[in-house]
């Protein structure tokens, strides 16, 4: 319930959404009660992808809520230093490339590392496509999942030593929430 009050207050949500503009639209829908009253920003290297996510807040009423970034993310977040209470991380890196850690899901890891400088203490995250249990005892999830724990290596560490709690929920695609917390330098 404290979350849902401080919003009144101006409550800060990153966005960082460089796959999936329908992330967008849903993480819209569940806090529409109180969107109005928050800052939202989404950032989005594709800027097809941007448009798209636009459109789908004008559906909602909400495009005028949400300031849009086009570029990179983790630059973004670097740059702005701009204080958020919560992030929803759904991207994807290029499948090949130079640096290791801005492939596929890796991304997740300098992305939330630049992002978690501004989060509040006991801040959120929520990370889509982060599929870490293999339930159904599938091959395909078997596969996704021990490549999954290879990308997230880096990530997986981070939210240890920075995050109080983290839970992983198992879907088709997984779905992860962790509580911040400050650590001292």
């Amino acid at each position: 319930m404290g979350r849902v009050q401080r919003a009144v207050d101006g409550l800060v949500i990153v966005l960082i959404t460089t796959k999936n503009p329908q992330i967008l639209l849903i993480t819209c829908s569940a806090l529409s009660d109180f969107l109005s009253l928050c800052q939202c920003v989404t950032s989005n290297i594709d800027e097809n992808v941007l448009e798209l996510s636009k459109k789908n807040m004008q559906l909602m009423n909400a495009d005028k809520l949400m300031h849009y970034v086009a570029g990179d993310a983790i630059a973004f977040c670097e740059q702005e230093k701009l204080a958020h209470d919560f992030i929803v991380l759904d991207a994807e890196g290029p499948k090949t490339g130079l640096e290791p850690d801005l492939l596929d899901k890796a991304i997740y890891y300098p992305m939330l590392k630049a992002a978690t400088v501004d989060l509040a203490e006991d801040g959120t995250v929520l990370f889509h496509n982060i599929l870490l249990n293999n339930y159904l005892a599938d091959s395909y999830f078997e596969h996704k999942i021990r490549d999954n724990f290879k990308q997230f290596e880096k990530l997986l560490m981070f939210i240890e030593s920075h995050f109080s709690t983290w839970s992983h929920y198992c879907s088709t695609e997984g779905v992860g929430i962790a509580r911040y917390k400050r650590v001292s330098s």
